[in-house]
């Protein structure tokens, strides 16, 4: 069934872009101070914890309103990824999940 995946963490994202899966990033990140802004993207993860602060996405009810309406269109490109990804590594999975 075409789901959309709501990411909350690093979880989300990762299972994501393994199976080339719709997503939707639910949480963002608001840059502390306007000359930080233009660099903080560029730190390295360490310093950028310490340069913004994780909130909500604004955004993501109206993206997750934006990808129904698309699948309802026919624009079903991006799940047929995902389910191809998925067939191709169910057989591997069966035996791993059989073996234990």
């Amino acid at each position: 069934r075409p789901s959309i995946l709501l990411e909350e963490d690093g979880r989300g994202a990762g299972f994501a872009e393994l199976l080339d899966a719709p997503s939707i990033q639910a949480w963002d990140y608001r840059w502390y101070g306007k000359a930080i802004r233009p660099i903080a993207p560029k730190a390295p993860p360490r310093i950028r914890r310490h340069m913004s602060v994780i909130e909500p996405c604004t955004t993501a009810v109206r993206q997750v309103d934006e990808a129904l309406s698309d699948f309802v269109a026919g624009h079903d490109g991006p799940y047929e990824a995902s389910v191809a990804k998925i067939e191709a590594t169910y057989p591997v999975m069966k035996g791993f999940i059989e073996s234990i």
